[in-house]
Formats: C-alpha cells, sequence, structure tokens
C-alpha cells in the first residue's frame, strides 16, 4: 500500500509518501524487516542543474521460529530423553536513508516521427543514512521512482553503522514518448563504500513503458 502526494510547481518539486509491505507468515526465503517506509522529496528546477534532497525512514520487525532437539536426563528413567523446543527469534529495525542527487535533462523533439520527444537524463547521487538492516535506495522526480538495493545483500549485512556515507551511485534514464506512448528504459550503477565480504559494484536495469488513456 503506497499512498503518496506530489506538489509539482515552475520552480520546485516537492511530494511524500508512505509505504506498507504486506509478507505471509511463514516464507520459504529470506525478506526484510523492514514493513513501514516514510519517503519525502524537495527538488529545486531553476539551475541548469536540478539538486534533489530525498529522506527514507523504514521501520519493522519479523518473527522466525526454530525447532531444536535437546536432551535432558530423566530421574524417573534414570536415562537421556530427547525433547524439542520452539525458539522464538524476534528481528526488529529501524534505518534512516539520506540521498542528495543532481540531475540534468536534455530533450530533442521531432526526431523520429512529427510531435515525439526523447529525453536523456544523468543523475549522480550520494546515498547516506544509518545501517541496522538496510533498504532500497529511493529515487524519485514527479513519477516512475527508481528503487535499488544499495547493499550487496540484504541478509549479508555484517556490520551496523551509525548516520554515515554508505554508497554513491549514477543513473543513466532515457524516455520516448510520442502521444499516449511512452517508453522509459534506465540503468542505475551503485557502489557500496562500508567493507563488505561481497562485491561492493551493483548494477540494474529496468525499462517502463506505460500508455496513457
Amino acid at each position: 500500500i503506497n499512498p503518496s502526494y506530489d506538489l509539482i510547481r515552475k520552480k520546485i518539486s516537492t511530494g511524500i509518501s508512505y509505504t506498507h509491505y504486506f509478507n505471509k507468515d511463514s516464507l520459504a526465503f529470506y525478506t526484510t524487516p523492514i514493513r513501514n517506509e516514510l519517503y519525502a522529496y524537495f527538488s529545486y528546477k531553476k539551475w541548469w542543474v536540478r539538486p534533489t534532497l530525498s529522506v527514507s525512514y523504514g521501520w519493522g520487525s519479523a518473527a522466525e521460529y526454530d525447532k531444536q532437539k535437546v536432551r535432558i536426563w530423566s530421574r524417573q528413567l534414570q536415562q537421556l530423553q530427547d525433547y524439542y523446543i520452539t525458539i522464538k527469534n524476534v528481528e526488529s529495525v529501524r534505518d534512516l536513508s539520506l540521498t542528495l542527487s543532481l540531475r540534468k535533462d536534455f530533450d530533442w523533439y521531432d526526431v523520429l516521427g512529427k510531435n515525439d520527444n526523447i529525453t536523456l537524463t544523468p543523475v549522480l547521487l550520494a546515498n547516506a543514512g544509518t545501517q541496522q538492516f538496510g533498504f532500497n535506495t529511493s529515487y524519485s522526480y514527479t513519477f516512475n521512482p527508481v528503487r535499488v538495493n544499495s547493499l550487496p545483500s540484504n541478509n549479508s549485512v555484517s556490520e551496523r553503522t551509525n548516520f554515515t556515507i554508505q554508497s554513491v551511485s549514477s543513473i543513466i534514464r532515457a524516455s520516448y514518448m510520442k502521444g499516449k506512448l511512452l517508453i522509459q528504459p534506465q540503468v542505475l550503477f551503485d557502489y557500496y563504500l562500508q567493507p563488505t565480504e561481497n562485491n561492493p559494484f551493483n548494477a540494474v536495469f529496468s525499462i517502463n513503458v506505460s500508455i496513457a488513456f
């Protein structure tokens, strides 16, 4: 569930959103314990490059049940007896993320046909925040946010950090618009700056296709 509100003006764009994630009680794979996220951004559009500041705050918890066998000496039977106990592990996290980005749009019109538009948008980002668990870095400007996990692997985070610079990223986004059709491919490159046993470099590619009615 993701209610949001955006305010678009000639000089600024700003918005706020809340996201709640639903997971089944029992899953065969590991998922983030973060269940809620507040996200807000502010962008100034009158300079040659557009600076944007965005803030995310995520929190939540997850319970995991582990069944273990133990052996206990029985005085009555004078022998070891096997018993099974269930251990409940609760993981609770709160993480804050702050992203500063610089973006520039390059526009061309009537390229492949009359009344069409091609836009190329390079973006540079610096991501800072706390690291209790790590959650998706969000980058948005008016529509189609980019979401990418800036950590090499959520379930392999070995050290927790206070508020510090976590990663640097770059995005190359292109879009083609003609009438009601919009095609928008984008690629994100992310380099994680904190010590990790995994590859600190990530690359994510996505493409959006939409038709407006």
